[in-house]
Formats: C-alpha cells, structure tokens, sequence
C-alpha cells in the first residue's frame, strides 16, 4: 500500500475548468482578414479535436512550409516571419513533397535543421500545425509526427520554439537536438498557449532520445498556458516529452501561475514501455511558481512520470505554493516519485498509515488535503488499483456425474477474441470477462434447452481478465437446431452489447463426441460471487483527514 499527498489549490482547479469551455469556444478578439488557399483552408480550420483556435475561421491566413531549406520561400522559418509581420491569428501548415532532400522514406518524416536561432514567435494567434503534414501525404510516420525540427546544427545558445505572445499553438511537431529548451513560453501576460502531440527530446518515432540540452518545455513568467488537454482519451493530446538534459518541463517564476500540465507521458513513451528518462526531473516547479496544476480530469489514468533521472516531481522554494500534484503514475524515477524542498507547497508532510486491519486502513494527513491510497506491491505508482499485494480466494464445490443421457448430441461452446487486461489497471474499461458471458449463456440455454453440462473452463491468470472460456453441453436432439441459432443469437448481442471496447468478440459453437458423463441434473447452479473494494469512506474533521476503505462482501 502506497499513499500520495497532494496539495489542492481550488483557485487552480476552478480556472482551468472554466477555461477549458473558453479555449474551446476560441474566445479571443478577432480580426477580419482576406480569406487564401479556399480549399486547402477549409480542411484545416474544422478545429481539432473539439478546439477552436482564432486561425480556424474562413479569415485567417494559411502559410505553407514547402520545403525543409533553412531560408528563403517556403521555409518554416520564412513562414515564421510572414506569422509575425502579419497581426492576427495565422496557420502554419506542412505541404512537404516526398522529393525533399530532408524525407526520411524509411521514417515517414521530413526533417528540418535549423542553422540558427528560429525567429521568436512574437504574433498572438498563430497555429502550427504539424499533422497537417499527413494530411496531405497520407500515411506518413505512424508512430509520431512527420516533422522534425532538429537543432544540431542551431547556435550553442539556440531554443527550438521560443514563444513570447498567446495564443500559440503548436501541434505534433518532433522538437529535439536543440543547445537551450525545445520549447519556451515566456513573459508575463502571455496565455492561452497549448502544446500537445508533440515529441519533445526523442525521436519521431518515439524509439529513443534526441536530447534537447536543457529542459523539454520551459514555461518561465507566464500564466495560463496548456503542456497538453485534458481528454478522455489519452492519445488525443498527449505528448511525448524524454531524452532532455535537464528537466521534462519545467515552469519557474513568479509569474508563472495557473499553468496546466496534462495527459503526457514523461520519461516514456504512448505505451509506457521504453526508457526516454530525462536527466532531470521529470517536472520541476520553482522560483515562485504558484497555482499550477499537474493533474487531468479523469484522474488518475493518464499522466505518466518514469524513468527520469531525478524525482518525479519536484516542487522548490517557499514562494512556489499551492501547486496541483495530481499525476496517476509516477514509477521508476531516479528520486522520489515528488520532493517538496525549500518551502515548497509549503513543505506540506507526507500522510501516514497509522492502523491496517481486515478491511480496513486509517491514515492521518494535515487539514485541507487530498489524500489518495493505492494498493500495489510492485513499484510505487506503477498500479494504482490492483489486485497485486492482496488475497487470493478459491472456491470448490463437489458435484456428483452421471452417464450422458441419450438422445443428445454435444456441442463445445467458445468465448473468444476478448482484449482481457490486467484486473487492477484495466478492470474500468468495459471489457468483457469471457468467464461471466460464457456462464450466463449457460444459465440461460439450461432453462430454455434443459442443457447439461459436461465440461467448462477459462482464463489462466489470476490476476488477469479472462480472455478465452469454453463449455461442452449436451442438448437434446430434437431441440439441436433450435439451440445453434440459440448461440448464435447470443453472439450478436454480446457483439452488440460490447461494440465499443471488444470489436473482435468471438461466441461460436462447434460440434465434438458425446462424452460419457455430465454434471448430474440437480448439481447445475452456477453463481458469481463478487469481491474487493465497494465502498470507499473519507471523513474530514477540523484538524486532520481520516480515510477509511470499507471492503464489503
């Protein structure tokens, strides 16, 4: 059993909601502009996935990067400028010919290098937009974005990004190799800015570390701005930020308040599984930083913090209070999963368990916090609910057998095709568990066909949902064509009934031999017998939180 401390600034938790239906509704001053490029506008200014920037209405200016030259027309750093020396909302987008010096055919990715610093976006309004690159070459690197912006060959002192206005937003672009941060939101009054999608000191497939010197993403004396959304599916926003030098991202100065760090994976990659650690932290807070939040809205499934070389999340000094820390995995770090040192979120003390008992676990925690437990045996952080470190329980019943009676034929019944899961991490999802369908198809057949039953099993895991089951039953001849449709009519509706989290769900039959006994007639009473957390109990006093787990059977 782990526990995490967090420190719950409401002010945070409040704005972000509320900015989130303003970010969406893409509430900023407009401006008329001539509408350009009508058809290649029209694809691009829909929104993305449910926002809406200023750049996607009819008026806003479409720039084309053409190709992957350092200058000159249609360069990304020409299209830069004309951003700049346009006021208003523009969209950056990629139109590059595989026939470019800079395509990597084996990666599905043009690469751009930059021989010096990229001009400061300096516009409020602009969007670059990094996925429109597949959109018009179609089936482009798979596994991340298609464009590169590699600093190798930049200045010694040279950013990626460095954005000094609002409302910039940058989408799916690899960021990496650069001397300084591979992104940096700076100065006070600069909001609205988002990043999301994008690969930030890795590779653009997301297989190893490009190293930006120093930290991944620096937000340094701005307020309000988004390191990717918060969403229900992670994918969506998500970015992939490792390999960096220093910090994954880092957010310092007074100023810097109310910014928001979402769904990313930090220190991996989209699946969690590779080693992308930061030499860092993975998110370092500091010189007066105040009421950010590290957290998304479907807590606690997709921020992952692991891997990196330091801590997880470190908060640094006495004025950088009241900071959100929310993530739902923080596993494998170098340090501890979050370090508070020098004041920081006011050096708040960690809760303790003080009594574990049958069903139950009592834990103190200073006023006014958000305490959640995890159970797990494994590294802190990596389940945050499972059945590892808990009981196992077997049940038995005797039953006695019979000759298989005649005038049957026999049938063997299999559950297939199932995703399964882990029974902690994925027991949420909706998959099916091919032990319950296949027995409520058996209840169900025994009181419409009077079946019996000769044989069942499934699953191979205990701490896994079972992905496979299957029965042999009798059915009385007369009723045996009766009873395939039967099966198959079953089929259809668990199809049905799980369309959206098990396309592949399999329920069939298949004739086999009699077998000469079967349950006896009177044994056939099949029932599911639930177990685990039901209730979870936290009452709250004037001078400390008491948390209570109530396990009901």
């Amino acid at each position: 059993m782990s526990t995490r401390h967090l420190c719950l600034p409401l002010s945070v938790m409040l704005l972000v909601f509320a900015l989130s239906d303003m970010v969406r509704a893409g509430q900023m001053p407009q401006r008329h502009l001539p509408t350009t490029h009508g058809k290649l506008h029209a694809l691009l200014s829909s929104g993305v996935e449910g926002l809406q920037h200023p750049a996607h209405t009819a008026s806003a200016p479409l720039i084309l990067v053409t190709n992957t030259n350092d200058t000159g027309p249609g360069s990304f750093r020409q299209a830069l400028l004309d951003a700049n020396s346009h006021v208003g909302p523009d969209s950056i987008a990629f139109n590059l010919p595989k026939s470019d010096p800079g395509y990597n055919a084996t990666m599905g990715v043009w690469k751009i290098k930059p021989l010096s610093q990229l001009p400061l976006i300096t516009d409020d309004g602009t969007l670059i937009d990094g996925e429109s690159q597949a959109l018009f070459s179609p089936g482009s690197n798979p596994s991340g974005p298609a464009v590169e912006l590699d600093g190798s060959l930049a200045g010694p002192m040279d950013c990626g990004l460095s954005i000094i206005c609002s409302w910039t937003w940058v989408r799916k672009l690899a960021v990496n190799r650069f001397a300084e941060m591979g992104i940096i939101i700076a100065g006070p009054g600069h909001s609205f800015n988002l990043i999301y999608q994008c690969y930030i000191g890795v590779t653009p497939d997301g297989k190893s570390k490009a190293p930006n010197l120093k930290s991944g993403i620096q937000i340094m004396d701005a307020n309000l701005n988004f390191v990717s959304w918060p969403d229900t599916t992670f994918t969506a926003f998500a970015n992939v930020i490792g390999g960096n030098g220093e910090a994954g991202i880092e957010i310092l100065g007074l100023g810097s308040s109310l910014n928001y760090v979402g769904p990313n994976c930090i220190g991996t990659d989209l699946s969690s599984t590779r080693d992308l650690g930061n030499t860092g932290d993975g998110i370092s807070i500091k010189d007066g930083a105040a009421d950010n939040a590290i957290m998304d809205f479907d807590f606690p499934k997709f921020i992952v913090i692991r891997n990196n070389n330091q801590a997880g999340i470190r908060v640094s000094g006495a004025a950088t209070v009241r900071n959100l820390l929310a993530a739902g995995s923080i596993t494998r770090n170098g340090g501890p999963g979050i370090v508070l040192e020098g004041g920081g979120n006011g050096t708040m003390q960690s809760p303790s368990i003080t009594d574990v008992k049958a069903g139950e676990i009592d834990a103190n925690a200073p006023p006014k916090s958000l305490v959640l437990f995890f159970r797990d045996s494994e590294d802190e952080g990596e389940l945050y609910v499972g059945c590892a470190g808990g009981v196992d329980v077997s049940i038995t019943k005797d039953y006695a057998e019979e000759p298989s009676p005649k005038g049957t034929v026999a049938y063997k019944i299999i559950a297939k095709g199932l995703k399964g899961g882990h029974s902690g991490v994925d027991i949420a999802l909706g998959r099916a568990n091919s032990n319950k369908i296949m027995f409520r198809f058996l209840m169900q057949a025994e009181a419409d066909f009077g079946i019996r039953l000769a044989e069942a099993a499934g699953g191979d895991l205990r701490n896994a949902i079972p992905r496979e089951s299957y029965s042999v039953v009798l059915v009385p001849e007369i009723k045996a064509a009766e009873f395939e449709k039967f099966v198959h009519g079953y089929e259809k509706m668990y199809q049905a009934e799980f369309s959206d989290t098990e396309p592949d769900l399999k329920f069939i039959l298949e004739k086999t031999s009699v077998p000469g006994k079967v349950m006896n007639q009177g044994e056939f009473d099949l029932s599911a017998y639930p177990d685990g957390i039901y209730v979870l109990m936290i009452s709250t006093g004037n001078k400390e939180v008491r948390g209570k787990i109530i396990i009901q059977r």
